[in-house]
């Protein structure tokens, strides 16, 4: 028996592995699958084993005007599938018919698909698009208006694909009748279909652009057959050709500067209520260097939005919706791991997810995560559950690593805490400053320590530390265990007309003082950040406020530039001499401090039936 082939799965990526065990298939000629768990030869594919094929020299401004899918044929109109075959050098401009060759020109430096659409605009796919080869192709559904062209698998065709006989899926049966010399690449349509379409648009080359398209219904329920589902999906491709899904590849070099811009992945709450075809992750950024993620809706996904692989390095994601994402998988709207190096998320919006908004496991490499919103994600989008599990909640951000930067964020509204920093591996010198969090399940900035190893502590943290004792904290605890501010007082007093705060934290670190708004927590909720100061050699501070108000409730969180951010501290308030009662004067609402976006858009409560 031949060995099979397998790319190498690095250990930083045993999570996305564990979401998309990655199995393969290997069809013999009694149509058996092939599980690599049986062989213990596994032959891993080098670069210079794998069959290269470029895609065709000539760049052409193509139109289509179908939304026909099948088998290429010369016939009265263009389809997406011709188009992509012309640009990969599948099919040339000959054998294309004359009404065909109308919808082509000639156009230089790169090629465009673009559409041309009367009636229908969704193109039901009866099979998977050939990978997209061509380095430059453009890929434009725009429309007439705002309308885009909807891109999803032809439910009746997938219903009616023919069914595997389930004893052949037998480990067994498939070592009896495995034939290493008569595996086909190509699984047979019916057994393919019958599992689902996994990918919408498959990118292994540099430089493309998709944009203005709807995907929605991708999925495939033969995970052991892929590496990966999504509706775009950007990747070398190398793992395909190892689990037989692909001949050939463009380039063993992750693609670069690509552009995924104005797509909505998913459907919209009305569209659910019409129907409710399975959905499965966006977009899939499995081998990918500069990519470009901006102006995207994810809406309503059972898996993640974004959810990266090996290779994520400098990836902007910009200006996106996620919304109500996570209902039946990976919960977290954009889950990241492997060598994310560089990458940013800027002036996002986090709305309803069932997970936390960003989701880092194991990665290599730092990000920075500025200017988002996030409003009442960490909910399972299961309220029985969270009624009835309290302690399980689930933080806006989580992080694992070094080096990040968390700034200028607004997180509220969360079933957890507000940016969690993991113990392990271990995760020092990440900067979590100028946020503002309200109504929170949490504290606003959690560091977690590896002494709770419960699953809890994993999603949300593990509640406020004490003050660092050891130094074998600074490696047990997030961010190296910084202090957070230790207030002189519970309470402060007015002389004139300042309020002289002060206390104690870690020598040479940075104060940055918040104001409370909130009587849900006694450490902050961190709701207006208010003023900065610093610590002395030996950890002292002290500031003399000049505006503020009898009654105002403060925290404080602490920045050491080798460690990180702390916690936030335990709060104080500021009273007067004749104010004998020991209760916190009533908070004002924290509304007018967080600014109320995710409310613009409808978020479904209830499944449809």
């Amino acid at each position: 028996m031949k060995p099979i082939k397998l790319s190498t799965v690095p250990q930083h990526l045993m999570s996305f592995t564990a979401a998309l065990p990655l199995l393969m298939w290997g069809m013999s000629s009694t149509n058996t699958l092939a599980s690599t768990t049986e062989y213990p030869d596994a032959v891993y594919s080098n670069p210079d084993e794998v069959p290269m094929r470029p895609a065709s020299e000539a760049t052409y401004a193509i139109v289509v005007n179908s939304v026909a899918d099948g088998e290429i044929t010369p016939d009265s109109s263009l389809t997406l599938r011709e188009a992509i075959a012309l640009t990969n050098n599948e099919i040339s401009f000959a054998e294309l018919s004359d009404l065909e060759k109308q919808q082509i020109q000639p156009q230089a430096d790169y090629s465009s698909i673009t559409f041309d659409l009367v009636g229908t605009q969704t193109i039901y796919l009866q099979n998977e698009l050939p990978p997209l080869r061509q380095t430059g192709l453009v890929l434009d559904g725009s429309l007439n208006g705002d309308a885009k062209v909807v891109l999803t698998p032809d439910l009746a065709v997938i219903a009616s694909a023919n069914e595997l006989d389930d004893d052949a899926l037998d480990d067994e049966n498939i070592l009896n009748n495995f034939d290493g010399d008569s595996i086909d690449r190509y699984m047979p349509e019916g057994e393919k279909l019958k599992y689902g379409l996994p990918i919408g648009f498959s990118v292994i080359a540099d430089d493309i652009t998709i944009k203005d398209f709807q995907f929605y219904g991708f999925h495939s329920s033969a995970y052991k057959a892929y590496p990966f589902v999504g509706a775009v999906v950007i990747s070398t491709g190398q793992m395909l050709y190892d689990l037989w899904r692909l001949p050939d590849i463009v380039q063993v070099e992750a693609p670069q500067n690509v552009r995924i811009e104005n797509n909505i992945f998913g459907m919209t709450p009305e569209q659910l209520l019409e129907t409710q075809p399975t959905l499965s992750f966006g977009l899939v950024l499995y081998d990918a260097i500069a990519a470009t993620v901006t102006n995207n809706e994810f809406l309503n996904l059972n898996g993640s939005g974004i959810l990266t692989g090996k290779v994520a390095e400098s990836v902007v994601i910009a200006d996106n919706l996620f919304l109500a994402n996570g209902g039946n998988g990976l919960r977290d709207a954009v889950r990241l791991e492997g060598d994310i190096a560089g990458t940013s998320l800027v002036n996002n919006r986090f709305c309803g997810n069932s997970g936390a908004g960003i989701f880092l496991f194991k990665p290599e490499g730092a990000i920075a995560v500025k200017n988002n919103l996030f409003d009442g994600n960490g909910s399972r989008n299961e309220r029985e559950f969270v009624l009835t599990h309290p302690d399980d909640g689930i933080a806006a951000i989580y992080l694992m690593g070094s080096e990040h930067e968390v700034t200028g964020n607004t997180i509220m509204n969360q079933g957890g805490s507000g940016v969690v920093v993991a113990a392990y591996p271990r995760s020092q010198g990440n900067l979590i400053t100028d946020n503002i969090f309200a109504n929170l399940q949490g504290l606003s900035i959690d560091l977690a320590t590896r002494r709770t190893i419960d699953i809890h502590t994993y999603q949300d943290g593990d509640g406020a530390n004490p003050w660092r004792d050891s130094k074998n904290r600074r490696i047990d605890t997030g961010n190296g265990a910084v202090n957070a501010p230790h207030f002189a007082n519970p309470e402060f007093f007015p002389f004139g007309q300042e309020v002289v705060i002060s206390g104690i934290a870690d020598p040479k670190v940075t104060i940055d003082f918040y104001r409370v708004l909130e009587p849900t927590s006694e450490f902050g909720p961190l709701n207006e950040f208010l003023t900065q100061t610093t610590t002395d050699e030996e950890g002292h501070f002290s500031l003399a406020l000049t505006e503020w108000e009898l009654g105002d409730r403060l925290s404080a969180i602490a920045t050491d530039p080798t460690y990180g951010t702390s916690e936030p501290a335990e709060n104080i308030v500021i009273r007067s001499f004749e104010d004998t009662s020991r209760d916190f004067p009533k908070a004002t609402s924290p509304v007018t401090t967080a600014k109320k976006v995710c409310h613009e858009f409808a978020i479904l409560d209830t499944e449809p039936e």
